[in-house]
C-alpha cells in the first residue's frame, strides 16, 4: 500500500521520509513517486522513469486512493510526500517550501496579490468550490466512497494471494524492500526534500541549499530559521552574502539535490561548515581586511583553507579538520585583523575542538551560540577588544581545558557557577572589565594550573578557597582592586611557580610561614599595594626565585642578608619606594644573575658594598633618594653590561672614579644632588653611547672636560649648581644634538657669569615661571617617580631653592 508522507512539526515542511511531489500524467491524475507496496505488483514505471520496477505498482493501481485523497483530503494533508494545498495548520511556515509551491501552482494556478488565479488556472474558492455537493448528493457519494475502497482491497488481496501462491505459499506480506541509503542520511537531516536517483526536481539549486541549512542549523542559532531567513533576504549581510556565495558563485558547486550516495558522503553536512566558514569570513572584514586570506572562499574543500602548519606549530593556520568525513575541528585566525562581529554560526561547527581568534579587532560580545561546541577543548580569544558580559552558556563546554579571554573589554560578573562544571579546565583567564568578586565556587574547578584575572573591577577580597587548587602553578590578579590580606591558605599551593598581584589594594603583613612552603615560587610580584610590616628572613627559603617585586608598598625594616640565598635571581630585585632602613646588605652580591638592582625611595644608610662590583650582568643600578654615604666603588667600572646607574639624592662624597669611563654600554649617568668634588674626569669622554649625564647639585670643581663634547649620542648634559668655570662653546657647535644644556651662565649686572655658554637651555638661577616647563620637559620623562616639592614658587634649576 503506498505510504503516506508526514509533515514536520505541523509547519508544512517534508519530512525526510516523504518522495519527490507527484505529476499529472496525460489522463490528469495525480501519479506519486516512489512508493513501498506489496511485492508482485507489477513492473515499473516506464514513462516518468521513477523508481525501480521491481518495487512498484502499475499506475491503475495508484489512481483511485489518488483520487480519494484529492475528494477527501483536509487541504493540509500529504499524499506520496506531496501538501495538499488551503488546508488547516498552525500558521504560515517559516520559509515556503518549494515543493508546496510547485504543486499549489499546478492546483490552483499562480495566485497573485490579490488572491485571484493567474495563467487561467481556477482561484481557491472556485478550485474547491466543485466539491460543495447537496446533503443526498453526498450521502451517495460517501456510499460510492465505501465501495470503491472495497473493491480496491479486494483486488489487492486476490493479487497478493496469486503472488504468493506463485512464490510457493509463505504467510502473509512480504516485506518491504529495504530502506535505501539517502532515507538512512535523511534521519540526520530531517525535512530535506532529497530526490531519488535519476528522478527530476523542482527545486532550484538556491532552494535546495537553502532548505539544507534551515534544516541543518535552523535548531543551532537564535531565532530559528525565522531568523535566518529574514538575515538571508537582508542585503549586504554576512549571512545573505555567504548564502549567495555558496548557492550561487561558490566553484565547489555542492548540490543538496545530488543521489543518495553522494548525500551519504556528506553534501549536506559540507554544505552546513562552508556556509558556516563563509558567514565568519563576511562577518569579520574578510574581503578587504583580513592580513591573510588563506584561501577563503576558494573552490578547494573547506578544510584546506588554511597554511600549513610550521615545525614550531600545533595546529595549521585557518581551518583544520580530522576524521575520515573532513569535519572541521579547528579554526585559528589569531594575529590576523578581523573585525566587525563574531557569528553565531561558529556554534553551529559542533564538531569543532579548538578556537583560536586572538590580538584581533572584533568590538563584538562572545555569541553564546558557542555553549553549543560541547568538544571544545581549546578557545583562545586575547586581546580581541571583545565587550560585553561572558555568557552563562560556556559553562557547558564541559570538555574545555583551555579558556582565555583576557585583555579585552568585558563587563558584569563572570559566570563561576556555570563555569565550576568545566572540571577539566587547566587554563583560565579573564580580564578586561569584570566585576563582582571571586567566590569560594572557583574550588570546583581543582584542575586549574593556570589562572589570570587580571584588569578587572572586583573591589574584593582573595578567596581563601584558592588554597584548594593544589595544581596551580601559575596565579595573576593584577589590577583589580582586591582589598583584604593576602590569605594563609595560600600557602597550600606547594606547587606555585608564580604569584602575581601586582597594583591592587591589599594590606596588612605577608604570611611569611605559609609562604615559605612555595619552594618552587620562580616570580613574587607584590608591587603598588599596601602591605606592611618587614621581610621575613625566611624568603632566603624561596631558592628558586627568579624575580623579586615588593616595590610600591609599606615595608619597613632591613633587607635580610637571607636575600643572598636566592641565587637562582635572573630578571631583578625590585625593593624600591618602600620604607626600608639599614644598610644595603653585602650578601646581595651573591644574586651574580640579577639584572635590575632597585633599591631607590628608601631610608638606607650606610655605603655602597663594592662587592656589587661582582654582579657582571646587572644592566640597571637605581640607588636614588636614599641617604647612603661615602664613596662611589671604582668597582663599578667591571660592569661592563650596566646602562643606567643613578645614584641621586643621596649624601655620597668623593670624586668621581675614573673606572666609571670603562662602562661603554652605559646610557644615564645621574649623581645630582649629592657631594661629589674634584674635577669630571675627561675618561668619561669614553662613554660612547652615554645619553644623559647629571650632576647638578654638587661641589665639582674645574671645567667641564671637551672630551664630552664628542659624545654623539649625548642628548642631556646639566652641570648647574656647581663651581664649574670656563667655556661650553665647544657644546655649541654640534648642530644641536643635546636637547638639555644646563649650567651657571647667569648674567648678573657688574659680574661676569662662572660659565659662558651661548647655546645653554637654562641658566642657572634664570627666574622661572614655575617648575612645570623644565620638570614636564625634561626631568619627568627620565625620572617618573620624583616629584617636585609642593609649595615652591621660585626653583632654581631643577631643585627648589638650593635644598
Amino acid at each position: 500500500y503506498p505510504r503516506r508522507g508526514r509533515t514536520n512539526g505541523g509547519n508544512g515542511d517534508l519530512d525526510s521520509d516523504v518522495s519527490p511531489p507527484a505529476e499529472l500524467n496525460d489522463e490528469g491524475v495525480f501519479v506519486a513517486g516512489e512508493s513501498y507496496v506489496v511485492e508482485g505488483g507489477g513492473g515499473g514505471d516506464s514513462e516518468t522513469g521513477n523508481g525501480d520496477s521491481s518495487a512498484r505498482p502499475p499506475r491503475s493501481s495508484s489512481r483511485p486512493v489518488a483520487v480519494l485523497a484529492l475528494l477527501i483530503g483536509d487541504g493540509e494533508g500529504v499524499y506520496e510526500g506531496v501538501s495538499l494545498p488551503d488546508g488547516g495548520g498552525a500558521g504560515p511556515p517559516p520559509f515556503s517550501s518549494p515543493g508546496r509551491r510547485h504543486l499549489r501552482e499546478r492546483l490552483c494556478g499562480k495566485k497573485g496579490p490579490t488572491g485571484e488565479a493567474e495563467e487561467g488556472g481556477p482561484s481557491r474558492r472556485r478550485g474547491w468550490g466543485l466539491f460543495l455537493l447537496p446533503p443526498s448528493a453526498a450521502v451517495v457519494l460517501a456510499v460510492a466512497v465505501i465501495i470503491v475502497v472495497a473493491l480496491v482491497s479486494t483486488l489487492t488481496t486476490t493479487r497478493s494471494r496469486g503472488t504468493e501462491e506463485a512464490g510457493g505459499g509463505g504467510g502473509g506480506l512480504s516485506p518491504p524492500p529495504e530502506r535505501p541509503p539517502a532515507e538512512e542520511a535523511s534521519e540526520a537531516w530531517p525535512g530535506l526534500p532529497t530526490a531519488p536517483p535519476g528522478a527530476s526536481s523542482s527545486f532550484s539549486q538556491r532552494e535546495a541549499v537553502e532548505a539544507s541549512l534551515l534544516a541543518s542549523l535552523g535548531d543551532l542559532v537564535a531565532g530559528g530559521a525565522d531568523a535566518l531567513v529574514r538575515d538571508w533576504e537582508v542585503p549586504g549581510s554576512p549571512r545573505g552574502r555567504a548564502l549567495t556565495w555558496i548557492a550561487e558563485e561558490d566553484d565547489a558547486a555542492l548540490d543538496p539535490r545530488e543521489t543518495e550516495e553522494d548525500n551519504d558522503r556528506g553534501v549536506h553536512r559540507r554544505l552546513a561548515q562552508r556556509y558556516a566558514a563563509a558567514v565568519l569570513f563576511f562577518a569579520t572584514g574578510g574581503p578587504s581586511g583580513w592580513n591573510r586570506r588563506l584561501g577563503f572562499l576558494s573552490g578547494e574543500h573547506e578544510c584546506l583553507w588554511r597554511e600549513d602548519a610550521d615545525s614550531d606549530a600545533h595546529r595549521p593556520f585557518g581551518m583544520g579538520c580530522g576524521g575520515d568525513d573532513s569535519t572541521l575541528q579547528s579554526i585559528k585566525l589569531d594575529y590576523n585583523n578581523l573585525t566587525g562581529i563574531l557569528p553565531e554560526e561558529l556554534g553551529t561547527l559542533t564538531a569543532l575542538q579548538y578556537l583560536s581568534l586572538a590580538h584581533n579587532e572584533f568590538s563584538s560580545t562572545i555569541p553564546s551560540a558557542l555553549g553549543t561546541l560541547t568538544d571544545l577543548r581549546h578557545m583562545d580569544m586575547t586581546g580581541s577588544h571583545l565587550v560585553g558580559t561572558v555568557p552563562a552558556e560556556l559553562g557547558q563546554l564541559t570538555a574545555l581545558i583551555f579558556l582565555a579571554l583576557s585583555l579585552n573589554q568585558l563587563s558584569g560578573t563572570f559566570p563561576w557557577s556555570e563555569m565550576a562544571r568545566c572540571t577539566h579546565l587547566k587554563i583560565l583567564e579573564a580580564g578586561g572589565g569584570l566585576t563582582g568578586s571571586i567566590p569560594e565556587e572557583i574550588s570546583a574547578l581543582t584542575a586549574l594550573e593556570h589562572l589570570r584575572l587580571d584588569d578587572n573591577e572586583f573591589s574584593s577580597t582573595i578567596p581563601g578557597a584558592l588554597g584548594n587548587l593544589t595544581n596551580l602553578f601559575f596565579l595573576s590578579i593584577q589590577e583589580s582592586h582586591l582589598i583584604g590580606t593576602v590569605p594563609a591558605e595560600l600557602g597550600r599551593l606547594t606547587a606555585l611557580e608564580m604569584l602575581l598581584f601586582r597594583k591592587n589594594e591589599l594590606e596588612g603583613t605577608l604570611p611569611w610561614p605559609e609562604m615559605a612552603r612555595w619552594t618552587h615560587l620562580k616570580w613574587l610580584k607584590l608591587a603598588d599595594n599596601r602591605l606592611s610590616g618587614t621581610i621575613d628572613s625566611r624568603l632566603g627559603r624561596m631558592a628558586n626565585m627568579r624575580r623579586l617585586s615588593l616595590d610600591g608598598n609599606r615595608l619597613t625594616g632591613t633587607i635580610p642578608p637571607e636575600i643572598g640565598g636566592l641565587t637562582d635571581l635572573e630578571s631583578g630585585v625590585y625593593l624600591h619606594r618602600n620604607a626600608l632602613c639599614g644598610s644595603i646588605p653585602s650578601q646581595i652580591a651573591s644574586l651574580s644573575g640579577v639584572e635590575v638592582l632597585m633599591l631607590s625611595d628608601n631610608l638606607l644608610t650606610s655605603h655602597i658594598p663594592t662587592e656589587l662590583g661582582t654582579m657582571v650582568w646587572l644592566d640597571q643600578v637605581q640607588f636614588y633618594r636614599n641617604d647612603l654615604t661615602g664613596t662611589v666603588p671604582s668597582e663599578f667600572g667591571n660592569l661592563g653590561n650596566l646602562t643606567w646607574l643613578l645614584l641621586d639624592m643621596n649624601r655620597l662624597s668623593s670624586t668621581l672614579p675614573t673606572e666609571l669611563g670603562r662602562m661603554e654600554e652605559l646610557r644615564i649617568l645621574s649623581f645630582f644632588s649629592n657631594r661629589m668634588s674634584g674635577s669630571i674626569p675627561s675618561e668619561l669622554g669614553g662613554l660612547t653611547n652615554l645619553q644623559q649625564l647629571t650632576l647638578d647639585r654638587n661641589m665639582l670643581t674645574g671645567t667641564v672636560p671637551a672630551a664630552l663634547s664628542e659624545i654623539d649620542s649625548l642628548r642631556w648634559l646639566t652641570v648647574a649648581n656647581t663651581s664649574l668655570t670656563g667655556s661650553l662653546d665647544a657644546y655649541c657647535d654640534g648642530g644641536g644634538a643635546l636637547l638639555l644644556l644646563s649650567a651657571d651662565c647667569h648674567r648678573e649686572e657688574g659680574r661676569s657669569p662662572e660659565v659662558h655658554c651661548d647655546c645653554c637651555s637654562i641658566c642657572c638661577d634664570d627666574v622661572m615661571q614655575g617648575p612645570v616647563r623644565v620638570w614636564d620637559q625634561f626631568v619627568q620623562p627620565i625620572f617618573p617617580h620624583v616629584d617636585p616639592s609642593p609649595g615652591e614658587e621660585r626653583w632654581n634649576c631643577f631643585w627648589g631653592n638650593g635644598q
